[in-house]
């Protein structure tokens, strides 16, 4: 049909207009739903935060498998642990009751391989374990500052130790197995230093010195630990050498001066000198001979021109004998 049918017209009319009513509709709802939401977000924020108590904190993944806790224990101490998907612990942070906080991270076997921690004095401390369990590396600062690093060996005993003092004097040890002897490095504030050898009693068996004014020295002990031979250095240059006896009492003792005679004395037991034989600046060779009480008694000296001199004396060091 080509004409248009009066209600036709009238049932488009009436479905148009609840088009346009479906769609105020529409827009109210969606409007409607946003102020409810602003509301209610407007209620939430109203209201005061909730506190979450309890001794102990679980959080668990979306497998279910428990990968942190959070807890108080009866000592008094609070720690942190974080798990793997096995339920094993890989880190943990805790306070203990003295307010000492401390870091560990574990392997999965249950072994701590690393640990951060601090003491209630403020003293810093890291220790670094082998797969035994033993600390083989310890890092630590002093509340005064100070630091110090030392090396274990596999029992746990140490074996190097570096520690800087306060005052900046740095010393370093090296010990032996077995934890006696060994070596230490000091280099002292007022900046003398000094090398010390120890045998496997502990004993000082050698000792390299170096003074403040430049001085330098070298000691060789028994095993007593008592001086037998020295070696010097003194800050003008003039080098000497002692050999001492067991009472450590100089027997024989050779200096070299830069301007003076160079000099050989010998001594008897009670380190009084007995003889003596210098060469003087000039090239000319002596020999000295004393009595206990310290007094010439006989001095025979090759002149430069090559000819010898005899001298005698007695107890009062008048001359008795004089060739030629």
């Amino acid at each position: 049909m080509s004409e248009d049918h009066p209600m036709s017209d009238a049932i488009e009319q009436r479905l148009r207009r609840l088009e346009r009513g479906s769609c105020r509709m529409r827009r109210l709802g969606v409007a409607g739903l946003f102020v409810l939401l602003a509301a209610g977000l407007m209620g939430q924020a109203s209201q005061a935060p909730k506190m979450l108590e309890g001794e102990e904190l679980v959080i668990r993944d979306g497998s279910g498998h428990v990968r942190a806790r959070l807890g108080a224990a009866a000592d008094g101490s609070v720690s942190l642990s974080l798990l793997d998907q096995e339920g094993r612990k890989r880190l943990a942070v805790s306070v203990q009751r003295d307010g000492s906080p401390s870091f560990s991270l574990h392997e999965k076997d249950g072994r701590i391989p690393a640990w951060l921690t601090l003491s209630p004095e403020g003293a810093a401390s890291l220790a670094l374990n082998d797969p035994a369990g033993v600390t083989r590396l310890s890092l630590r600062v002093l509340p005064n500052g100070a630091p110090s690093l030392s090396l274990a060996d596999p029992t746990g005993r140490e074996r190097a130790l570096l520690e800087l003092a306060q005052d900046g004097a740095t010393s370093l040890v090296f010990a032996r197995e077995g934890g006696r002897g060994g070596a230490a490095l000091d280099v002292r504030a007022d900046g003398s230093s000094a090398l010390v050898l120890r045998d496997g009693e502990g004993t000082t068996r050698a000792a390299l010195a170096v003074g403040t004014e430049a001085e330098a020295s070298l000691a060789l002990r028994d095993k007593a630990g008592k001086v037998r031979a020295a070696l010097q250095v003194l800050p003008d240059g003039v080098p000497a050498l002692a050999l001492q006896d067991f009472a450590e009492k100089r027997q024989i003792w050779l200096e070299a001066g830069a301007q003076g005679p160079t000099r050989l004395t010998l001594a008897d037991r009670n380190g009084r000198r007995r003889a003596e034989l210098a060469v003087d600046a000039a090239g000319a060779p002596s020999v000295a001979l004393l009595d206990e009480a310290q007094t010439f008694r006989g001095w025979l000296r090759l002149l430069p021109d090559g000819r010898p001199r005899l001298a005698l004396t007695d107890e009062n060091d008048r001359l008795i004998f004089k060739a030629p």
